[in-house]
Formats: C-alpha cells, structure tokens, sequence
C-alpha cells in the first residue's frame, strides 16, 4: 500500500515531470528526478543517491484521476469544517494530481518528509493547489486547512 502525498492543482497548464525535474535543478539542492524521457508523467524522486519516493503524474482523462479524486472527495463525507467547501472545491475543478508515494527506508520518518519539502515548494510556486497527506489531511504553503484522517 503505502504512504502517499498529492499535490492537486487546477493549474490550466500543469507541469510535466520534466519541467518539475528542472525546477528542482534551479532550486539548487540535493533533490532531483531520475525519470525515463519516453514517460514525462512518472520518475523516481532522490536525494543525493538515496531514493525516497515516486512519483506519477494523473491529468483529468486517465482514468486513474477521476477514481482518486473519486475518493478523495469520499473521505470528506464524514468531515464537518468550514474549510470543507475548500477542499472540495478544488477536488472538483483539479487537472492534475502528483501522487508521491513515499519510501521511508531505514530514515526517520520526519528526516524522510523534510526531504520531499523541495518539491511541494516548487509545486505551489508555480500551481495554484493544496497538499493532501495520506491519514492528516489538506494543506496550503501556510499549513494545515483540513483534517481529514
């Protein structure tokens, strides 16, 4: 199964693995995409050497992007918050989700999320869109706006 993070955007133009993979150069750490050039939607996310996640790009029309935002907006049902309205209102005009499962390894877990923090920077950058975290719910640059376990 795993643990997964997701960025959801509306953006009308989203960004492909590659572009990602570049902003993350311009960015100047240690955090960087090794990716097959034949598959701009998926690649491997390092730091330095050390693998610690994947991830896949879904657009509106795969598929695969409308069973997620399917669920996601499931596990709202139970949720009784003003920023509710929010969260949904995004899950339903989204384009894209960048689905990060992430591989912890023999790090610690908050050592291993600290090292993902590069991408959801440039993410909200240059999209507009919120972080879902697997168990904890939505957030924007500012922190957490919704709980949902």
């Amino acid at each position: 199964m795993g643990y997964y993070m997701r960025y959801i955007t509306e953006a009308t133009q989203p960004m492909s693995v590659g572009e990602l993979g570049k902003a993350l150069k311009n960015a100047a750490g240690p955090l960087s995409l090794a990716f097959d050039d034949a598959d701009d939607t998926a690649a491997d996310l390092a730091f330095g050497s050390d693998v610690i996640g994947a991830i896949e790009i879904n657009r509106s029309g795969d598929g695969l992007f409308e069973e997620e935002i399917e669920e996601l907006l499931e596990f709202l049902d139970d949720v009784d918050d003003p920023d509710r309205a929010r969260v949904e209102r995004l899950l339903k005009q989204a384009t894209a989700i960048y689905a990060v499962r992430v591989l912890f390894g023999e790090r610690d877990t908050e050592e291993t999320l600290e090292r993902l923090d590069a991408v959801w920077d440039v993410l909200f950058s240059k999209m507009p869109g919120l972080l879902q975290a697997d168990g904890e719910g939505y957030y924007d640059q500012a922190g957490q706006v919704l709980e949902v376990k």
